[in-house]
């Protein structure tokens, strides 16, 4: 974790420099290839923390299995799930898991030839059994290092908007995406602030200048369509209002997503 000093200065940095997008966003980006990047690199030299949580999440997420093993595309070894002690252990929790199941299943189709409600309770609980395994017990590591970072810097952010200087500087930047927004509502009243009415007023006060310069890049770019407005070039912002739009109110992919492999039920917290 970094130190408050080294996260109030990238926050900083990158409400400067960061123009039409989330700040936020931009350094779980930056967060999310480095970490990816690192669990390349280490390969079979892994930490035995990170297996341990590998194995409790029955994998990575998803998301962050592609991204580790697009390692392979640039050049690198591919180590599967980070290493391949690694994906055999996983592979073998699967395994030892899905055994006894397939002996419930069994089990439940005789329940349900001879009647009764035996056999769909059993069948139920089989299925149930059956997410746990693949879902595993724990978050995706990656995942779990990010959303981590990801509310210390938000609980940052909120310190330093006490400052009138700060407060300026983010008032006239791009603010933050909505889901960042609402992360740093809900954490505002827990956040120890010394002004949370001042600071809720500077983050609303920035969110609704976003919405509402995208709103208008929107607007003009519709007008383009028209034929009044034939002889109107768009402008770059313009013709980028959709990806400005979508990433104020999504952020980046990848973002806040579900960090368990899940079946089609909805994500459980």
């Amino acid at each position: 974790m970094a130190s408050v000093t080294t996260m109030s200065s990238e926050i900083l940095d990158a409400f400067s420099k960061v123009r039409q997008a989330c700040a936020l966003c931009s350094l779980w980006v930056r967060e999310e290839a480095s970490i990816a990047d690192e669990i390349k690199k280490e390969g079979p030299s892994m930490n035995q923390g990170l297996r341990d949580g590998i194995l409790a999440a029955s994998g990575f997420c998803n998301r962050h299995t592609h991204a580790i093993h697009d390692a392979r595309a640039s050049g690198e070894a591919d180590y599967g799930l980070a290493c391949p002690a690694c994906a055999r252990t996983v592979l073998k929790k699967f395994e030892d898991g899905l055994t006894p199941l397939l002996a419930n299943l069994q089990a439940a189709k005789g329940h349900a030839e001879r009647g009764g409600k035996k056999g769909e309770q059993l069948l139920a609980k089989t299925i149930s059994a059956l997410e746990t395994t693949i879902s595993g017990d724990a978050v995706c590591p990656v995942c779990k290092r990010l959303l981590e970072s990801d509310r210390d810097r938000i609980a940052s952010l909120l310190q330093m908007l006490e400052s009138k200087d700060f407060a300026d500087l983010y008032v006239k930047s791009d603010a933050i995406c909505m889901p960042h927004f609402v992360s740093a509502m809900e954490l505002l009243p827990w956040s120890g602030s010394k002004n949370a009415e001042g600071v809720w007023s500077v983050l609303v006060r920035a969110e609704l200048g976003r919405l509402e310069a995208v709103d208008y890049l929107l607007n003009e770019r519709m007008k383009r369509y028209s034929w009044d407005f034939r002889n109107d070039a768009m402008t770059p912002e313009e013709a980028n209002a959709q990806k400005i739009a979508m990433l104020a109110i999504a952020g980046v992919e990848g973002l806040y997503c579900r960090p368990r492999k899940t079946s089609l039920r909805p994500a459980r917290q």
